[in-house]
């Protein structure tokens, strides 16, 4: 089973590093709001969760296989 206290910390970074693309969108004036700076938005938000599922995996890996 993995630590809570390390989950804990992965959710906030993660959603911290959401939070940050979601305000940078939201500080663009409404006419840069565009269908490009929406799709930039959706890709760093693929980032992130690519990069935390992955380290979660890379977490449950490492103690299936005994190491902590």
């Amino acid at each position: 089973m993995l630590d809570s206290h390390e989950n804990w910390l992965a959710f906030g970074r993660a959603w911290a590093d959401l939070q940050a693309a979601v305000n940078d969108y939201r500080l663009l004036p409404s006419d840069q709001r565009d269908e490009d700076a929406q799709k930039r938005l959706v890709a760093r938000v693929n980032e992130v969760t690519t990069a935390e599922t992955g380290r979660w995996v890379s977490r449950r890996q490492s103690l299936a296989s005994g190491g902590q």
